[in-house]
């Protein structure tokens, strides 16, 4: 009984049935991620800006490769250390299993009463050592050798760690290696792993003692998944550094405030060259004849070669042996798997099933690229959003439901239906005040805006939904009155135009079919078509027509919307994507059918495809450089259709039959009355007709008017008057409508309740 109303709301999403459950997760689709795009959006406007800004994280990968294959150089020369001591032994694998059984045991050198010396392991203590092993547990020392004593020494080395001191038989053997081994290693004198790691970085010298190639590459490519380009500076474009200026490069470049500096004024400062009379690059080795070089490597090489292809997308070496000689920058000889995506399955395309698509995934970026990089969080909940099994665990779990408000109609039926409050807000400025929708990026926000796409505000200003409805409007007063109306279309954010096509039926039941106003779909640029629609600039509808951006795509991502299949577009655009089908209006196009005594939508379909707009300018890397070949595309924007969806309703049969039965039965008996009463009218004309003709041939009249008076015939007088006709009162169709509009409206309300 009121005029305004709200409800709250919870909803889940279920298969129809099991075949689609079962394909939700056994099927495959390969697509544009819309992770990589959304962290594009959050980290720049570009590629070539999110490589800048990852430059430092790419270095620190670096950095950890040279670590590992400087501890494996460790283990290597442990290894060849031990053996080299065999020969003052009768057998080393039984100290070996000795040392093994120490560790078990937590039995110390102190507790023996030695020190950590070569000498005391291979010399005078043997006996010492051997006799420490329990020979009780021998059986199971010899079965699990490997994770008693080799796997806690490749461990403890690997770590750096030599907590215990002497007192740790695992600890000595790394401190044994760590000396012993980089003096046995050093090509002149005594050289600290450390600089090993410097060296090897600027000079290759490692790699090219123990294997011949200008990169570690060669020597661990096959036990190391994303390793597939030369990580060093001289692997690479042999460009040598010192070992002094390899150890600050590594520490300079790896921390993200002086890496972005030094871009930072290499691209924006008056004075570029500045770097080379700053102490902090310049004893990290950048000097005029290698700027450009290191340039390169950092901005462009480490982030897209050997950070994305390698470590996001997983690209495979064709042939890891010969062409880390031939090609070690990975720029002929990487592949992707059969499917077109990488190992990792990320980067710009991946390979998920529908359900993960639609309800999110994990994606190796979130392992890659620490939080602190990014102004939103690392998630990502899919197309339909994060899936609660039902609708109670969402509203226990969440406990926070959208809230709506619409209008009765009490006061007037011309406001029925529309919206006062949507997902708790009347305007809509930002993406924060839409109710489950992630926050904007910090960054995507002005950069979308100035390229007519997403920003923080939704559109051109303050907006919302209030004064439209969704699914309904206001009853027709006058029976051929066809209207043109505006409704509220969450998918795009924004009133959809719709005008009258024709008359139709559904179940029996007459209706007026709308179809969406071509209009409403012009761009706003009257320059690319000369139908434009100025209006749309609100909306920043500035490309080409039939197609429009989305407001509330997730992080910022670049979204547009069109009808399926780009229908309507021109075939420039159509000719982008091969193999699409030919636009059929039956099976792609938008309509409702409008009821008109109670203005109920009583059929419909919303058609709707979401495509990426995939622009070169943003994606800059040369990865993608074939997906921009086709030369159809224009303004740099590639259309790349993800998916679209068919969202339909129709009034059920039972639904139908009682409407039928209400309202038809009624306007029925209604109008059987009112033939009833023409023809009782007309029978009532008729037979007055014929008394007055009869009683013309039996009286004698003559030429006078007699219309008033008397006429003496002799036989008597008689008296007439003119005849009064008076009009029968029939009902019109306006009190046809009201009498079976409040009757129809309950009706379907009821239905819809």
């Amino acid at each position: 009984n009121r005029e305004e109303f709200t409800y709250k709301s919870w909803w889940t999403y279920l298969p129809v049935n099991d075949e689609v459950e079962e394909r939700l997760d056994s099927d495959l689709i390969i697509q544009v991620n819309a992770v990589y795009m959304a962290a594009i959006a959050d980290l720049g406007d570009s590629e070539q800006i999110v490589f800048a800004g990852l430059s430092s994280l790419a270095v620190q990968e670096v950095d950890n490769v040279l670590d590992s294959y400087v501890h494996d150089l460790q283990i290597r020369n442990l290894f060849d250390f031990l053996s080299s001591q065999a020969s003052k032994v009768e057998d080393i694998g039984l100290i070996g299993l000795a040392w093994a059984g120490m560790i078990e045991s937590d039995i110390t050198l102190t507790n023996l009463g030695l020190e950590c010396t070569s000498e005391t392991l291979f010399n005078s203590h043997l006996n010492d050592l051997i006799l420490a092993w329990n020979s009780s547990n021998s059986i199971y020392i010899l079965s699990n050798y490997d994770e008693l004593y080799a796997a806690p020494v490749e461990t403890a080395i690997k770590s750096g760690d030599t907590t215990g001191g002497d007192n740790n038989i695992v600890s000595c053997l790394v401190q044994v290696a760590q000396s012993d081994a980089a003096a046995q290693f050093a090509v002149n004198g005594t050289m600290s792993w450390e600089d090993v790691k410097g060296a090897q970085f600027g000079q290759g010298l490692a790699s090219l003692t123990s294997s011949g190639h200008a990169s570690l590459l060669a020597e661990v490519i096959e036990n190391s998944e994303g390793l597939v380009v030369a990580p060093e500076l001289y692997g690479a474009y042999e460009t040598s550094l010192t070992i002094e200026e390899s150890i600050q490069f590594l520490e300079v470049f790896s921390d993200q405030t002086l890496n972005v500096n030094f871009a930072t004024t290499l691209l924006t400062s008056d004075n570029p060259l500045a770097v080379l009379t700053d102490s902090t690059y310049v004893d990290a080795g950048v000097s005029l004849s290698n700027l450009f070089t290191i340039i390169t490597y950092l901005y462009s090489y480490l982030p897209e070669s050997f950070f994305l292809a390698g470590y996001i997308v997983g690209y495979q070496r064709l042939d890891s042996e010969t062409t880390v000689i031939t090609d070690p920058r990975g720029e002929t000889s990487l592949r992707l798997l059969p499917s077109g995506t990488g190992i990792f399955n990320s980067g710009l395309f991946t390979m998920r099933s529908p359900r993960e698509f639609l309800f999110g995934y994990h994606d190796r970026i979130f392992d890659l690229v620490p939080q602190d990089f990014a102004s939103i969080e690392f998630s990502y909940n899919g197309i339909l959003g994060f899936q609660y099994s039902s609708v109670d665990q969402q509203r226990n779990v969440t406990n926070t439901p959208l809230i709506y408000g619409q209008r009765s109609g009490k006061k007037g039926l011309k406001s029925i239906g529309e919206y006062i409050l949507w997902r708790n807000a009347t305007t809509l400025l930002t993406r924060d005040t839409v109710e489950g929708k992630e926050p904007d990026s910090s960054f995507g926000c002005t950069t979308w805006e100035s390229q007519g796409y997403e920003s923080c505000n939704i559109w051109g200003g303050p907006f919302g939904p209030r004064g439209y409805s969704f699914n309904r409007v206001d009853p027709f007063r006058q029976r051929k009155e066809k209207k043109n109306y505006q409704i509220w279309t969450t998918e795009i954010m924004r009133p959809t135009a719709i005008e009258f096509e024709k008359d139709t039926t559904v179940r029996g039941i007459k209706g007026y079919r709308y179809r969406v106003r071509d209009s409403f779909l012009r761009t706003a640029n009257c320059t690319l078509d000369s139908q434009c629609n100025p209006d749309n600039a609100f909306y920043r509808v500035h490309g080409p027509s039939y197609i429009f951006p989305m407001s509330t795509n997730a992080g910022g991502t670049r979204i547009s919307v069109s009808f399926p299949v780009f229908g309507y577009m021109d075939e420039i655009y159509r000719s982008q994507t091969e193999g699409l089908p030919e636009f059929q209006e039956s099976e792609h196009s938008v309509y409702v059918v409008v009821e008109p005594y109670t203005g109920f939508f009583i059929k419909g379909h919303l058609r709707l495809q979401y495509n990426y707009d995939l622009d070169d300018r943003q994606l800059t890397s040369a990865l993608w450089t074939n997906l921009f070949s086709n030369p159809n595309i224009t303004d740099h924007i590639l259309y790349w259709p993800f998916l679209w969806f068919d969202d339909t309703d129709s009034i059920s049969k039972a639904t139908a039959r009682k409407f039928r039965k209400s309202v038809y039965l009624s306007q029925n008996l209604a109008i059987a009355f009112t033939a009833i009463l023409i023809a009782l009218g007309l029978s009532l004309l008729v037979a007055a007709f014929v008394l007055y003709r009869q009683s013309q041939q039996e009286t004698a009249i003559d030429t006078k008017d007699y219309s008033t008076g008397s006429h003496k015939n002799g036989k008597g007088v008689i008296e007439f008057s003119k005849i009064d006709e008076k009009e029968q009162q029939i009902p019109s169709d306006d009190d046809l409508h009201a009498a079976v509009q409040q009757n129809a409206t309950a009706v379907l309300e009821k239905d819809i309740q």
